[in-house]
């Protein structure tokens, strides 16, 4: 038995993750990770993140 016949058409149809380090073709490009944030915390007092 071949292994498609039990994967749903909708997930077999799923294009795979694709990164924007790997699109990018530029030479200037800064990436920031998903859990980061370019202009920092909303937050007024620091929060100990690990108590």
């Amino acid at each position: 038995m071949e292994y498609k016949n039990y994967i749903l058409p909708h997930i077999w149809n799923l294009k795979p993750y694709s990164s924007a380090r790997d699109e990018f073709k530029g030479s200037d490009g800064i990436f920031l990770d998903a859990n980061e944030n370019p202009i920092g915390s909303g937050l007024e007092e620091n929060y100990n993140r690990y108590p």
